[in-house]
């Protein structure tokens, strides 16, 4: 039954092309009539077959174009409808053989423009998409179809072949429609583009992530005052993940900002990354860490990063002891400031006398203590 509707079509097509064919032969043997009446009516003969042969020639495209849609979305269609799997492997090589045929007589057309594209488009058919060369005379109202379509890629990767494209216009429609990832990652592509306007264009649109990951490809760019806009957007998670990527920052003055815009999140964003801060952690760090983290999460981060906070005291000590941590203490005492006398009673209870007595400044005892 498949076969026999291919065949159908086939004679179909054959039909229509001798149909044309027949319309050509009867204008061209009218032609030949008006030949008498002198070279006038020769041209004006000469021009109705010109126009007459490129009004058939239309047809035909447009009838390919609608075939070649139709085809494509039959065989998406027998993807999901699968009763008889030997049956239904057959249909599918059916369907792609009538596709090939279809292709193959499309790849002959001279002319094929911007109207059959945006046929094409908007019935979702992959093949214009994987032979844009083969169309000509497309425009910006194609590059922003296929922007709407979600094929953005196809447009920044052919940006040549669109005529009156404007660049700036262009990224704009990116941003909107959320392909900042491609416009990014294509961003030598264009033309005439402020790099610190486009910079805060995504991030009032929320696009930091591929922001800071093709951070490199932004000219000009002032890290410490793009570090400080991330976190004034409540990104500065973002910031925290990449923060090998900036250059020249203060590491102390970027950690204070962070405490004045403090989200949960960045407890656990911290967490990962403390080890890449050159400077030493204030020690309000260190209690957002206990607070947000569940306890013993938030202590054992403390605690394995010791060195990287300055001025801990007696409340962070406190937490320490209370939840088994004793021995880091006792071993990094150094670290601490302002213990007192029942910091040290506990120390020694826990068998740390040791280090009490190596550092007695510290609790503030004296030698008959």
């Amino acid at each position: 039954m498949v076969l026999y509707f291919i065949r159908l079509k086939m004679e179909e097509k054959l039909w229509i092309t001798s149909w044309q064919q027949e319309c050509r032969n009867n204008l061209a043997h009218g032609i030949k009539k008006l030949k008498r009446f002198g070279d006038v009516w020769r041209e004006l003969g000469k021009l109705l077959l010109e126009n007459e042969k490129s009004r058939l020639d239309r047809e035909n495209m447009e009838r390919l174009v609608r075939d070649l849609i139709s085809t494509e979305r039959d065989l998406g269609e027998s993807y999901q409808v699968c009763d008889d799997e030997y049956l239904d492997d057959r249909y599918r090589e059916d369907l792609e053989m009538q596709i090939n045929e279809i292709v193959k007589e499309l790849k002959k057309c001279k002319w094929l423009d911007k109207e059959l594209a945006k046929m094409l488009i908007e019935a979702w058919c992959s093949w214009f998409l994987r032979n844009i060369e083969l169309f000509i005379w497309l425009d910006k109202e194609i590059a922003e179809k296929l922007v709407e379509y979600r094929r953005s890629n196809i447009v920044v990767e052919n940006l040549d072949k669109f005529e009156w494209l404007n660049h700036k216009e262009l990224v704009e429609k990116l941003i909107e429609h959320w392909d900042d990832y491609v416009l990014i990652k294509n961003l030598d592509k264009f033309e005439r583009l402020d790099h610190k306007e486009l910079v805060e264009k995504l991030i009032e649109h929320w696009k930091c992530h591929a922001l800071v990951r093709y951070l490199d490809k932004f000219e000009r760019l002032d890290h410490k005052e793009f570090a400080k806009k991330l976190i004034e957007h409540w990104e500065g998670g973002v910031l925290i993940d990449n923060l090998s990527k900036f250059k020249w920052l203060n590491h102390k003055e970027i950690m204070g900002k962070l405490i004045e815009y403090w989200d949960w999140i960045y407890c656990y964003r911290l967490w990962k990354n403390l080890g890449k801060f050159d400077w030493w952690l204030p020690k309000n760090v260190a209690e957002k860490l206990i607070d947000y983290l569940e306890d013993w999460e938030g202590i054992k981060c403390v605690w394995e990063n010791l060195d990287k906070f300055e001025w801990l005291d007696k409340e962070i000590a406190e937490k320490l002891i209370g939840s088994w941590f004793d021995e880091a203490l006792a071993k990094n005492l150094d670290k601490f400031e302002w213990l007192d006398k029942e910091i040290a009673e506990k120390l020694i209870k826990g068998s740390y006398r040791e280090y009490v007595v190596a550092y007695p400044e510290k609790f503030w005892l004296e030698k008959e203590d």
